[in-house]
């Protein structure tokens, strides 16, 4: 999540004890991580709450991809053909310019 090495969590460690001192900071602590537990839990309850109201899921199953997939085949298959296949109108209007 964050990109903080030994070193920046250490040198952040001896500014709190300098700052807070000895007998302030587990408590400061604890109640740090306290918070971060709850915004997890808030964060985790509000992505439930979302794909439930949401119903993610449900959408899902109820789509008719195979229905949608049959017709964009055979659009891809007279596609592919017609682009294989030389067109004659094209050498029927060279004649007529001719």
């Amino acid at each position: 999540m964050f990109d903080i090495g030994f070193a920046e969590i250490l040198f952040i460690s001896v500014l709190a004890l300098v700052v807070l001192g000895p007998e302030r900071l587990p408590h400061a602590i604890k109640t740090t991580l306290q918070w971060v537990n709850y915004l997890r839990h808030s964060a985790s309850h509000i992505k439930e709450t979302v794909h439930k109201e949401l119903k993610v899921d449900e959408i899902k199953q109820n789509l008719p991809l195979e229905e949608l997939n049959q017709p964009l085949q055979s659009l891809k298959q007279e596609a592919s053909t017609l682009t294989d296949s030389p067109s004659k109108p094209s050498s029927d209007i060279n004649k007529k310019a001719a």
